[in-house]
């Protein structure tokens, strides 16, 4: 990624080095959250420059692509909000060979392989935006909205390289669990889903009793089938219509697991009565407090009395992100 204000860097200016720093701190603080690693650091003719690889071994995700898209956006609009610092970045996706390059004098572990140097031609074709490769979008198409630019020739290949630009103004699009109906082509899990139906039943029935509830929990290896076994479970619930039943439903993301409580945000959110995507203005204590007083009724004098360690105890952010 290269750094730039409305004019390049002067980098005569004492100033400068101040805004770079603040600059590279700002990035840091989302490539921690993303797992990304700032490779190189250089100034140069094309200005301030930035290397960040995402897939170093020990630090390598499925979704890297993904990751390395958002973080962008999110570089992107931190660096333009906070600091009215321009920024053009390229990502491609590819194989590379990752190791020591160097000597005993100056030794550093790095990225190399076409696909570095097409991030980087990117980067220069990139006018104040984002620019990524096909590859990038085939392995992030399902967690951002991209415009076709148009083909563009580049240092180093003979044929033009399609480019690519997220919009950056859109929401990141999540899959969404649907419901899925028994009477579908859908075959085995009948033993698991018949299981979540027992305990379903047995779950209204102490609750029309007032009596103890109780907590079920479906876990698996990924891509063992616990979507679809859920999805049937929701099936049931929507053939039903039971009125005392209400589904809340929220999804972890890999790329969030720094975030403590991500998950649950968009389940309070949903009890509160308020939309996540606006501003956090509508969690004023006021308004959770008369959300909660609708939700719990009698139940919400007796919490409010206990003490502030007495209502968080328990809680703990490892394994819920």
């Amino acid at each position: 990624m290269n750094l730039w204000q409305c004019e390049p860097f002067d980098y005569s200016k004492a100033e400068t080095v101040n805004v770079i720093q603040k600059c590279i701190c700002e990035i840091y603080s989302v490539l921690g959250r993303y797992e990304g690693t700032v490779s190189r650091f250089q100034i140069d003719d094309k200005g301030t420059v930035l290397k960040i690889v995402f897939g170093f071994p020990m630090m390598a995700h499925e979704d890297d692509p993904v990751r390395a898209v958002h973080s962008a956006i999110e570089i992107r609009k931190n660096l333009k909000e906070s600091l009215r610092v321009q920024s053009c970045l390229g990502i491609a996706t590819g194989t590379t060979i990752c190791g020591l390059v160097g000597n005993e004098v100056r030794l550093e572990y790095t990225a190399v392989g076409s696909s570095v140097i097409l991030a980087a031609r990117l980067m220069q074709n990139a006018n104040c935006c984002i620019l990524v490769n096909t590859e990038t979008l085939k392995a992030s198409s399902g967690s951002a909205v991209f415009e076709k630019i148009c083909s563009i020739k580049v240092k180093g290949r003979d044929s033009k390289v399609a480019v690519y630009r997220p919009v950056e103004s859109e929401r990141r699009i999540t899959k969404k669990l649907a419901p899925v109906r028994d009477m579908q082509d859908i075959l085995g899990r009948d033993i698991e889903v018949n299981m979540l139906r027992s305990h379903l039943e047995g779950y209204i029935s102490a609750w029309r009793k007032k009596e103890s509830l109780r907590c079920v929990v479906v876990s698996g290896p990924a891509g063992i089938g616990k979507a679809t076994v859920l999805g049937r479970l929701l099936g049931f619930l929507n053939d039903s219509r039971d009125p005392t039943v209400r589904v809340l439903k929220a999804s972890a993301e890999a790329i969030e697991s720094k975030s403590p409580y991500y998950p649950w945000k968009k389940i309070f959110a949903k009890l509160l009565g308020v939309d996540v995507g606006k501003q956090a203005t509508q969690f004023t204590h006021r308004a959770c407090q008369n959300a909660l007083r609708n939700i719990l009724g009698e139940l919400f004098l007796s919490v409010k009395r206990l003490p502030a360690q007495d209502r968080v105890r328990g809680c703990d952010t490892r394994g819920i992100a």
